[in-house]
């Protein structure tokens, strides 16, 4: 088990850092990155959808029991993948690249993460990740021992908060045009920690909770989309600045960040939980449902406002990234 979880994560990881690295390169203008990445989300929405609705049909629809429904969702992955990746690769031609490269080394990534905006960047998404992390890892348990809700019900719970997140992608493409990429991200940021409050003295009802979350998850899509947006733009800037594509290398340390708050938010929220000795499959006192809201709301609701603080100073505005484009294209011209 624990060799083929290495296997299958360090695979993930390459993809994950080829198609990030890949959407960057793309197009060097400000608003179309922003229209790739949120087709990106949306292609990465569509496919949690998908595996979210394979067990509710499963189980739901065809009556299979929950053993099967569970073992229905990698068989799906493992179906499509292949096939997504293959159809990627052939329709959608690689950039002709006329950037110098050289071979990185451990102290470029560390130069990098050292730059203003990057480091700025990064520390947001290593912040606002650890709180959707820890959504992520409690979603079952606080909707089933906070709230009681049926076990089928939080997964069409968690379904529905997708298809929000789903449906606000072109919202926040456009807020980008208008308000600019780092103030439509503290908007949104703000907007999810106010949600949560809202989740917090919601009642128990199904349609209540359905609609709910459903407008829960129009503030989730932002964070993925428009700083992976602002981290390709900090590339043109990087490139401005040392003459070198280091594009490969942000993506790379984006990755990490991505797989750090990850790691850190069950850490965190599971280590919390031991201390009031929560119980995950049986009953548990006022101490560890208490805690178990505050990870679920409190923390993360915490969290979002810190990162629309952080993210509102972002200095690489679309006038800034236009100015660096025009510098970088007088540069190509011969003299």
């Amino acid at each position: 088990m624990l060799l083929w979880l290495a296997v299958c994560y360090g695979a993930y990881s390459a993809c994950y850092l080829a198609h990030l690295s890949w959407g960057a390169t793309l197009s060097s203008d400000y608003a179309g990155r922003s229209r790739i990445f949120a087709w990106w989300q949306a292609g990465v929405l569509v496919g949690m959808i998908a595996v979210l609705a394979t067990p509710v049909i499963v189980e739901g629809a065809l009556h299979y029991d929950h053993q099967t429904r569970v073992a229905a969702m990698p068989w799906l992955v493992a179906a499509l993948l292949p096939l997504r990746v293959l159809i990627a690769v052939s329709t959608v031609r690689e950039p002709i690249g006329d950037r110098p490269h050289v071979p990185p080394r451990w102290i470029d990534y560390l130069r990098l993460m050292l730059q203003p905006t990057i480091a700025r960047l990064l520390i947001a998404d290593l912040v606002i990740g650890t709180a959707m992390g820890m959504n992520s890892a409690l979603f079952f348990f606080y909707f089933g021992m906070v709230k009681h809700v049926p076990l089928l019900d939080i997964t069409i719970l968690l379904f529905l908060n997708l298809c929000g997140s789903l449906c606000c992608t072109p919202i926040w493409n456009y807020l980008t045009g208008r308000i600019g990429k780092h103030r439509a991200a503290a908007v949104a940021f703000i907007l999810n920690a106010v949600s949560l409050l809202v989740i917090a003295v919601m009642p128990a009802d199904r349609v209540i909770g359905g609609i709910v979350l459903f407008l829960v998850g129009l503030t989730l899509s932002a964070g993925p989309l428009l700083l992976r947006s602002m981290m390709a733009d900090a590339g043109d800037e990087e490139y401005l600045r040392s003459g070198y594509d280091r594009t490969g290398l942000i993506s790379a340390l984006f990755a990490g960040t991505n797989k750090l708050g990850l790691a850190l938010a069950p850490g965190i929220t599971f280590l919390g939980l031991g201390f009031t000795h929560f119980d995950p499959v049986g009953r548990n006192g006022s101490a560890a449902l208490a805690t178990l809201t505050a990870f679920y709301i409190g923390v993360p609701a915490t969290l979002g406002v810190i990162t629309a603080a952080l993210i509102v100073g972002h200095r690489l505005t679309a006038a800034r990234h236009a100015a660096i484009c025009a510098e970088l294209a007088a540069k190509k011209q011969p003299h």
